[in-house]
């Protein structure tokens, strides 16, 4: 069974996003209005919880699949 804590999702958030070349900053402009650099840091530091919907969200601006979001395996594999 995988345990995910808030660190482990973040940084996982965290690991992909730098993949992409992405900056915080750029992720937030990239969610839209209400999201800052400030709250990217937050969720990556494992100080912000995030809903399915805005995990879908955050997938969905860094190309991957929710699944490849919580299966390190998966995107190791990819």
């Amino acid at each position: 069974m995988l345990t995910y804590t808030r660190t482990r999702y973040g940084g996982r958030i965290k690991d992909i996003r730098r993949n992409k070349g992405i900056t915080q900053s750029e992720l937030a402009e990239r969610l839209g209005e209400g999201w800052m650099q400030a709250d990217i840091s937050q969720l990556e530091g494992g100080k912000r919880a995030v809903t399915l919907d805005t995990a879908a969200k955050i997938c969905s601006v860094l190309g991957v699949t929710v699944d490849e979001l919580i299966n390190e395996k998966l995107q190791n594999d990819a």
